[in-house]
Order: C-alpha cells, then sequence, then structure tokens
C-alpha cells in the first residue's frame, strides 16, 4: 500500500470549501490513501503550517499573497500575477504557483467568442490579477472596476450605460454574493446588462451566488466558479505528483 500522504487547504473562514470534496474524487480515482484537510488558520500561523509534513498545499482567501514572503521559490505563474493557491514542497523547498491561471482559463474557453472583445473585471485584489493575467494572453481589452480605483481603473459610481454596453464579458473576482458575503452582489448597473452577456462569478457557493442570481435577471448567460475550481485543482494535483 502506498504511503499516506497529507494535503490542506489553507485559508480563513472557509469552513465550505468543497476542496475536499474535489480531491478526495481524485484520490479514489487514483486508488491512493491520502487525506485533504481544511487549514482555517491566522496570519502569525502560516509559516508554523508550511512547516508542517505535507505533500502539498492549496491556498485561497485572504491569503494568496500573503504567503509568498514565507516561500522559497516562484513559478511564473505566481510571480506575474502576484498570487499564490498552491505550494508544491520540492528538495526541501517551498515553492508557489498559480493554478487559477488554468482554472480561469478554462472557464474563459466556455465563453462565445464574440463577448471576448472587452471585458470588465470587478475587484482589484489578487484574483483580479490572475484574471487579469489570462485576459492580456487571449488579447482581451479589460478595464478593473474597483471600491478604491487606482488610476487606469474605473469605480462602481462610473459605470454608465455605454461602458456596460461595450463589455459583453463581465467578471467578478470581489467575495460578494460569496460563502462569507451572502445576499450580496457588486454594485453594478445591471438594468444594462442583455442578452449577449456573459456573466462570470469566480465564488462558486451558494449556487446561484449573488452576482449569478442578479444576472440571470437580464441575460441567461451567468455562470459561477465551480468548474474554475475543478480545473485548477487538477492541475495542482498534476504539479504535486512530479514532487513525489
Amino acid at each position: 500500500m502506498k504511503p499516506v500522504k497529507r494535503f490542506g487547504l489553507i485559508g480563513k473562514n472557509i469552513g465550505y470549501s468543497l476542496s475536499p470534496e474535489i480531491f478526495g474524487h481524485i484520490f479514489r480515482r487514483e486508488a491512493v490513501p491520502y487525506v485533504y484537510e481544511i487549514i482555517d488558520t491566522e496570519l502569525s500561523l502560516l509559516d508554523e503550517i508550511l512547516s508542517g509534513d505535507w505533500a502539498g498545499l492549496n491556498v485561497t482567501i485572504p491569503y494568496k499573497k500573503a504567503i509568498i514572503p514565507l516561500l522559497d521559490a516562484l513559478d511564473e505563474s505566481a510571480q506575474i500575477t502576484g498570487a499564490v493557491n498552491t505550494v508544491v514542497f520540492r528538495d526541501g523547498k517551498r515553492i508557489g504557483y498559480n493554478t487559477d491561471i488554468d482554472g480561469f482559463e478554462f472557464l474563459l474557453s466556455q465563453t462565445p467568442e464574440s463577448v471576448r472583445r472587452r471585458a470588465l473585471i470587478l475587484g482589484s485584489g489578487a484574483s483580479s490579477n490572475t484574471v487579469a493575467y489570462v485576459l492580456k494572453k487571449h488579447r482581451i481589452p479589460f478595464i478593473k472596476v474597483s471600491r478604491k480605483p487606482a488610476p487606469g481603473m474605473l469605480s462602481y459610481s462610473g459605470l454608465d450605460r455605454n461602458i456596460i454596453e461595450r463589455h459583453g464579458l463581465i467578471i467578478n473576482t470581489t467575495p460578494l454574493g460569496g460563502p462569507n458575503h451572502r445576499g450580496q452582489a457588486p454594485p453594478i448597473p445591471y438594468h444594462w446588462i442583455g442578452k449577449r452577456h456573459t456573466l462570470i462569478d469566480l465564488n462558486y457557493l451558494p449556487r446561484p451566488t449573488g452576482f449569478v442570481e442578479m444576472g440571470r435577471r437580464f441575460t441567461p448567460h451567468a455562470y459561477d466558479g465551480l468548474p474554475m475550481l475543478v480545473a485548477q485543482a487538477r492541475k495542482a494535483w498534476e504539479l504535486w505528483k512530479k514532487s513525489f
């Protein structure tokens, strides 16, 4: 029998996560006796946790940026986006990757080409950088929208009918409408969204998320981030297996 290996997800207030179910399915498919744990912790304990006997770790909110100084090296994906969601332990080193890139690329591939001409990214945190990286890769112009916009971004109050109508793809990277912010949604003028729009929420719970629920009042093309979660998990598993 193969030795038991331990994997886990580091975050805060993440008891809702479906990652244990997803990796449980992967482990059963691979016929390996591995375990996957939720590690709901404080920022001050991250280094101690990383020093444990882990075969691989995932990282989620709010630590995708905070964990970077505790790592020995970063893959190009993590360097460019400034976000880590997967830690690989190889040759005694902690190496950070961003497999959310693979996850969002899969989500994007499911959208019609007609909506990929211009995109709005709601939010300006770590996840927004991941989405921006993928959109740049596919040469899709985008604008970020933030409560506290930096130069080159828009504020929510600055969204008008022309902007909404010109951007057929709208992506929510904020936690609004997700498990810890139920009953909320990003404050955009939904009434200017039409059937030609496609909305993507990186949140995947509750179903529907607040953003998806609001969006579906105006377009049938509003989707949550569950397929992204599954796709990024598959990529993380590929990386971990190479390090065994």
